[in-house]
């Protein structure tokens, strides 16, 4: 199983939010492909350069962005972000071009699921049945409901 993590979900495990942090364990414990794309990687750290001593962070922050494995902005992702972006505008919802990054990682990198806190942010036809909050994700992996 391959899952696509939001920035919104590392900011969680880096607050020590237990019920987050269990939920990575279990994955870990099974073996399941953690990924984040690029651009997560790149709001995590303007989040860390921001903090008044980004030096004291900046490590720990490093080595919780090297447990996954990113999914890189090349030329089919930013293709299919350009779709994404038409989508929302034709549609009247826009959303932050981050935001459409990430969701074009979930469709590139064949993932199974996406994660995140933001789950209205990625209500769009072709990827909505795979996008879940952490918790609801933790309660249906637990129960094994997802194939």
């Amino acid at each position: 199983m391959r899952i696509l993590f939001d920035t919104s979900v590392l900011i969680e495990i880096d607050r020590r939010k237990k019920e987050v942090i269990d939920l990575m364990k279990d994955l870990s414990d099974s073996n399941a492909e953690l990924m984040i794309s690029t651009v997560t990687v790149s709001e995590f750290l303007t989040g860390v350069f921001l903090q008044e001593k980004p030096s004291k962070h900046i490590i720990k922050a490093k080595e919780l962005l090297m447990q996954f494995r990113w999914a890189e902005l090349d030329g089919a992702t930013a293709e299919e972000t350009a779709e994404l972006i038409a989508y929302r505008l034709r549609n009247g919802t826009p959303v932050d071009y981050q935001d459409n990054v990430i969701a074009a990682s979930l469709i590139t990198t064949k993932s199974d699921f996406l994660v995140t806190l933001n789950v209205s942010h990625f209500n769009v036809p072709m990827i909505k049945e795979k996008v879940y909050s952490p918790y609801n994700f933790h309660k249906k992996f637990r129960n094994k409901e997802l194939a």
